[in-house]
């Protein structure tokens, strides 16, 4: 029997197109690795769900941010868009392996599609600003397909003010108006892939094609780190 514990709903709000923040109270003796997930457990007509859902807030935040997208006729996207401030939902937890990588590589380049950059945020979060690593060099590429699926600019901008970051974002689908960097991932991979970390995270076919390309480019499979969402 996993150990569940309770937690707090006590901000929800839209960040973009069917995009959600959900944040949560933290129980005082839950300990996670940023970049891990949790199991959401509740029931639907009497029947057991569950769930899993990365952290995007860091380890040494007071409480617990998830970014969830709603999918039409979800279980859990129609659960959790009733869920009401100050209700509460079962966890399990943490799980999952997809965590910094702390080696003698330099290089850590984080490529992420929607949601996926849930993770991918709680460890640049806890890199750049509370751990303030300066020894290696952070690069994200971050893919969306239309504007209105935009979020987070603001985590964008903040985490480019360190000198060791840069990112691109990507819109595959873009109106004619955007200006900025479009098509897939896959049209933006580093040149140089060196010395360099790879962290993969979005759908299975985002993965498993980027995965394939660098390994193709000579990337050595431990040097490659990725959940599928």
């Amino acid at each position: 029997m996993k150990h569940l514990q309770s937690i707090k709903l006590i901000e929800k709000k839209a960040i973009a197109e069917n995009t959600y923040s959900f944040i949560f109270t933290r129980p005082s003796n839950f300990k996670f690795i940023s970049g891990q997930f949790v199991q959401f457990h509740f029931k639907v007509n009497e029947n057991n769900v569950t769930r899993s859902y990365s952290i995007c807030s860091t380890e040494f935040d007071e409480n617990i941010e998830f970014c969830i997208k709603f999918l039409e006729n979800g279980l859990a996207s129609n659960y959790l868009k009733k869920m009401k401030l100050g209700s509460k939902i079962n966890i399990s937890g943490p799980f999952g392996k997809f965590v910094f990588k702390n080696n003698n590589i330099k290089n850590h380049f984080f490529i992420a599609t929607g949601v996926g950059i849930a993770p991918i945020a709680s460890i640049l979060d806890n890199q750049l600003k509370v751990k303030s690593n300066l020894n290696n060099d952070f690069s994200l590429l971050f893919g969306l397909r239309h504007e209105n699926n935009i979020f987070w600019l603001e985590k964008l901008k903040n985490w480019n003010k360190f000198e060791n970051f840069q990112y691109k974002l990507s819109l595959s689908q873009p109106s004619q108006s955007w200006s900025g960097l479009q098509g897939r991932v896959t049209s933006h991979l580093p040149i140089n892939t060196n010395d360099t970390m790879f962290y993969l995270c979005g759908n299975m076919n985002m993965v498993k094609e980027v995965r394939n390309l660098l390994m193709k480019k000579g990337v050595k499979t431990e040097n490659i780190c990725f959940e599928i969402f």
